[in-house]
């Protein structure tokens, strides 16, 4: 009797992950730069989520496959090429969190990783 409660308790458990449907069209609503300063409604392109695993992001088609609570972008060309990676947070159905470093260079040419996260809403 005990085995089959575990065995129960993993099926539910396992049914009640956070899983979601991206097909659809996103648009930005906000950007949250070094976790301090947010902009409001950016002036990104919309995200198109499509069949097949394919993803238009920021106007270049890749494939996409999602880990645990991150993304990753291969290029539509070379699928095994993997062009980056990202945290992804599902809010809900229709709200998603992207988390990932920009790479720049200050003045005396070090590099630096600046995090950004930006948070997208499905258009209906």
């Amino acid at each position: 009797m005990k085995k089959q409660i575990i065995i129960i308790l993993i099926l539910i458990f396992y049914s009640c992950t956070n899983t979601i449907d991206l097909k659809g069209d996103w648009k930005a609503t906000k950007l949250v730069i070094d976790n301090s300063r947010e902009v409001d409604v950016p002036q990104f392109p919309i995200t198109y989520f499509k069949d097949d695993n394919y993803i238009i992001y920021f106007e270049s088609i890749y494939r996409y496959e999602i880990e645990k609570d991150s993304i990753a972008f291969y290029f539509g060309e070379e699928p095994d090429k993997l062009n980056y990676k990202m945290k992804i947070d599902i809010i809900d159905n229709n709200n998603i969190i992207f988390y990932y470093d920009r790479k720049v260079k200050d003045s005396t040419d070090r590099v630096k990783f600046i995090p950004y996260h930006s948070k997208w809403k499905r258009i209906e």
